[in-house]
């Protein structure tokens, strides 16, 4: 396959539709490339390729936990405990009596 050409695209400013993709499978592209965030897999449609944003201070053990998921994997695994602490964070309403009027 590597002496095959490939021509892949790039939606300029991470903009599609159905509509795109559906164009862009009938032009010779090989692929796409959007701006989502996340990890790629087999399954994954080569016209809806996701991104990671690699910084420049990454080391390569960041740099790994990047581009393997793993820290994808992270912040969804985190989210519950997340919103939890948040919960007990809000202030507690006051409680205000309630005035019984015969």
């Amino acid at each position: 396959h590597l002496s095959q050409a490939t021509m892949p695209l790039a939606f300029p400013y991470g903009s599609y539709s159905e509509a795109v993709i559906a164009m862009t499978r009938k032009l010779p592209y090989t692929c796409a490339l959007t701006t989502d965030a996340g990890t790629n897999g087999d399954a994954t449609d080569l016209f809806l390729l996701r991104r990671n944003l690699i910084g420049d201070d990454d080391d390569e053990a960041l740099f790994a936990a990047r581009v393997s998921g793993l820290t994808t994997l992270f912040q969804h695994a985190r989210r519950p405990f997340r919103s939890l602490l948040l919960k007990q964070e809000e202030p507690q309403k006051a409680q205000v009596p309630s005035l019984n009027r015969m």
